[in-house]
């Protein structure tokens, strides 16, 4: 997703936070081993603020 002026210059993008869920999209994934996804934070707490409403 984005935003841009009339002329269709991209002046703003959404990044997508699904895809970071998955370790081998990190730089370093084969490197530095991750024991949580950084982007299943975002998830985890959605999930927690859906369940306390």
């Amino acid at each position: 997703a984005g935003i841009c002026d009339p002329t269709g210059r991209v002046i703003g993008l959404m990044p997508h936070p699904e895809k970071f869920v998955d370790e081998t999209q990190y730089p370093n994934w084969r490197r530095d081993k991750i024991s949580k996804p950084h982007g299943a934070f975002f998830f985890e707490e959605m999930i927690n603020f859906f369940k306390q409403s």
